[in-house]
């Protein structure tokens, strides 16, 4: 299941390999025959849910195996998620048909890493290992084992069509040029550069599904 909180309704999945973000769950007939649902188009968490359960009411026999939600966010937030809705948000996904491992991307900026523990907050995240921590692995009441996955950094795109992170994210003021290497940025002589938005603690610049993600499993 793909979905995403700012395009219209009728998107396909092809219009997010072209470069759109987006949100997608993956629902297996069996393990061989991935399909994918796209919800896209949503304001709150409730619109997921009753789009969600739209999906699953029409598709009675299949399992979730995958949901990559591509949204804005930070440690402790993840666009309509914040750590004060994780609780509920647990509660609904406890109730869904997942199969006996499964995943969920939280691919929005930096929702697997932690806020500054200097700062003034009652808990500094990261989002994904707090939605992880709500549906724990039980073999009585829920034998799934679901790993939820945040990203390591700023993000760009998401698991479904490519993801990669940055640890920081650089403006070049007046045209000025500034070369990365590695987590070092060399400044062309004579022109300046102006960080954004500066790393979170653990940020890291990475491409590709593995090396952007850190894995929260449920268990």
């Amino acid at each position: 299941m793909f979905i995403h909180n700012q395009l219209p309704d009728g998107v396909t999945l092809r219009d997010f390999k072209k470069g759109r973000s987006g949100s997608t769950v993956r629902l297996d007939p069996s393990p061989s025959l991935p399909d994918y649902e796209i919800i896209s188009g949503y304001r709150k968490l409730d619109d997921i849910k009753s789009k969600l359960n739209t999906i699953l009411a029409n598709r009675p026999n299949d399992v979730l195996g995958l949901i990559d939600h591509s949204a804005h966010g930070n440690p402790i937030s993840h666009n309509s998620l914040g750590l004060s809705d994780v609780a509920n948000w647990a509660s609904y996904l406890k109730t869904l048909p997942w199969a006996d491992e499964a995943r969920v991307y939280l691919s929005g900026c930096n929702t697997g890493i932690s806020l500054d523990r200097s700062l003034n907050f009652s808990d500094h995240g990261p989002i994904a290992e707090r939605l992880a921590q709500a549906i724990p692995f039980n073999p009585q009441s829920f034998a799934h084992k679901i790993t939820v996955f945040g990203t390591v950094g700023f993000c760009y795109g998401s698991m479904s069509i490519g993801i990669r992170t940055e640890r920081e994210v650089i403006e070049l003021v007046r045209g000025e040029r500034a070369v990365r290497l590695g987590r070092s940025i060399i400044r062309i002589p004579g022109r300046r550069v102006r960080i954004v938005h500066a790393a979170y603690p653990d940020g890291k610049t990475a491409n590709g599904t593995v090396a952007s993600y850190n894995a929260f499993p449920n268990w």
